[in-house]
C-alpha cells in the first residue's frame, strides 16, 4: 500500500484497500463468532457449580455469609484455530483497582491483578 501511495498508482491504492476491508470483514466475523460463543451462554459462567458451592461451603468460616447464588467475578477463554478470545467480568459489580489500557479513542482497563504490564 505504501509503495501504490508513494508512486500515485491509484488502481493499486484501490486495489490495497478493498483486500483491507476484505480482511477486516474476515477479522469481524471471527471476533462475532467466537465472543457469540461465549455470550450466549453467559449465564452458565456466572453459576457455581454443585461441587463448587460444596467447596466454598468448606471453606466458610468465622459466620461469614457467602453468596451462592452468583460468582463475584469470573474469566472464559475461547480459542480456536485463528483467534483466541478472553472476557473478564466483575458479576457482582464489587469496586476493584484497574490499570488504564489505551484503546484508540476509548479507554478501558482490566483489574490490576490481572494486568501484566
Amino acid at each position: 500500500m505504501v509503495e501504490a501511495l508513494a508512486q500515485y498508482d491509484y488502481k493499486k491504492i484501490e486495489w490495497c484497500q478493498m483486500y483491507i476491508d476484505e480482511l477486516r470483514s474476515i477479522m469481524k466475523d471471527k471476533y462475532e463468532a467466537i465472543s457469540s460463543d461465549i455470550l450466549t451462554y453467559i449465564s452458565n459462567y456466572t453459576k457455581y457449580t454443585e461441587k463448587e458451592i460444596e467447596e466454598l461451603k468448606e471453606q466458610a468460616t468465622g459466620g461469614r455469609k457467602t453468596d451462592f447464588s452468583t460468582r463475584p467475578e469470573f474469566t472464559e477463554q475461547k480459542t480456536n484455530p485463528d483467534i483466541s478470545f478472553a472476557l473478564w467480568a466483575n458479576v457482582a459489580a464489587k469496586s476493584q483497582t484497574y490499570s488504564k489500557i489505551p484503546f484508540s479513542h476509548l479507554r478501558t482497563g482490566i483489574p490490576r491483578q490481572n494486568a501484566s504490564n
